[in-house]
């Protein structure tokens, strides 16, 4: 049997276009951001990429329960080795060899000047997590799969009936609470560290496991409903635009978990297109914000305050197309192809 034939179309579907999502939210959020250019936007150019921004939120939480629904099956091998040295270690040479020169290119966009400085800062900013925005997403990959063996026996250990209790006390104490926090203004001061990301693996697990069972109509109105919500609070200042962009918001929780459901359960067709292009997600997260870096902060070339819709969707096709492309030639590259 050879890969392809054992895929999970459902799972290479759901990566696929998670990837392509996240390359749109940064399409969106890098025009907002600052640091790339200093053009006013008004109102309605700031809520279209705001409203960018809220609609692919889901995109990198399913990536978190696709790796719930294949490293907790209990069908699955994976021993406290495999964690250490097929998972963690990938992991920090991947944030080695990628964050390294992304923080170089950084620092020269801002110096315009190659200096020992540059270099060795860098190097800093790599080892102290400040290199580029959408490299955090590794170094708490990292801390997962030092944690996996632990995540993985916990999960086997329990029931169903155990699963949805811990599943509804982090979504409590890390989604709901701090929702809270954020709508009364005030200090949070009981948060579990990392308690989200657990809840995304667990709630991938068991998304994964019940597949056949849940009715697609249930996760289609949850979606729709959290989405409209999350759009109608921005746009009425109910809460700040900021405070509802976040991985711990419970409706981004319940989108996120509405995608994943939505999409899994079936084989879908064109399985071997499918394994190649789920093939490329991994390096097409790594490298599709070099291209936008370049564009908006090198060429300043960002979507102007006149013609920004159609401008951000020809920007984000060229971006996607760019980065599947790039990742398929560093596929083709002996040992780089070993770690993407």
């Amino acid at each position: 049997m050879n890969k392809s034939s054992a895929v999970k179309t459902d799972l290479s579907l759901l990566r696929v276009i998670a990837a392509s999502a996240i390359i749109f939210l940064h399409t969106c959020s890098s025009v907002i951001d600052q640091r790339f250019r200093d053009v006013y936007l008004d109102p309605k150019a700031y809520s279209f990429f705001v409203t960018g921004k809220i609609m692919m939120k889901w995109a990198l939480p399913v990536f978190i329960m696709i790796t719930g629904a294949l490293m907790l099956d209990p069908e699955r091998k994976i021993t406290v080795r495999d964690c250490l040295r097929k998972y963690a270690l990938r992991m920090f040479l991947v944030i080695l060899l990628f964050g390294i020169p992304m923080a170089w290119m950084a620092r020269y966009f801002h110096t315009h000047a190659i200096t020992a400085e540059l270099l060795l800062g860098g190097i800093g900013d790599v080892l102290t997590g400040n290199s580029w925005d959408h490299l955090w997403y590794l170094y708490e990959l990292t801390a997962v799969y030092l944690l996996m063996p632990f995540i993985r026996k916990a999960s086997d250990a329990m029931d169903d009936k155990e699963h949805m209790y811990i599943l509804a006390a982090l979504f409590a104490l890390d989604f709901v609470l701090p929702f809270l926090y954020r709508f009364l203004n005030i200090q949070d001061w009981l948060q579990i560290p990392m308690g989200y990301w657990i809840f995304y693996l667990l709630a991938g697990h068991m998304l994964y496991q019940k597949r056949t069972e849940i009715r697609k109509v249930i996760p289609a109105c949850a979606g729709i409903v959290s989405l409209v919500l999350m759009i109608v609070f921005c746009r009425t200042d109910i809460f700040r635009a900021d405070a509802m962009l976040v991985y711990d918001n419970p409706l981004t929780a319940v989108l996120s978990m509405s995608v994943f459901a939505l999409v899994c359960g079936r084989q879908y067709s064109a399985q071997k297109l499918l394994w190649k292009l789920d093939r490329l997600c991994f390096a097409v997260y790594l490298i599709h914000p070099f291209f936008i870096h370049l564009l908006y902060a090198y060429l300043q070339k960002a979507p102007s305050a006149s013609g920004y819709a159609a401008e951000t969707l020809l920007y984000y096709a060229g971006f996607t197309l760019v980065s599947f492309a790039c990742a398929w030639l560093m596929k083709l590259v002996y040992p780089l192809n070993k770690l993407i």
